[in-house]
C-alpha cells in the first residue's frame, strides 16, 4: 500500500509525503517534512 503524495504548497519542494500539523491558534495545515525542519516552531 503506498501512500498519495502530494504537493506542498509552502515551498517549492514538490512530490512529497506531507503531515498534517495541527497549529496553536486550533487551525491545521499539510506541510512537507522540510517546511517542518524550516519552520520548526513558527508552524
Amino acid at each position: 500500500m503506498t501512500k498519495e503524495k502530494q504537493f506542498c504548497t509552502h515551498c517549492p519542494f514538490h512530490d512529497v509525503e506531507l503531515i498534517h500539523t495541527e497549529l496553536e491558534d486550533g487551525t491545521s495545515k499539510d506541510y512537507c517534512p522540510k517546511c517542518q525542519e524550516l519552520f520548526g516552531e513558527k508552524i
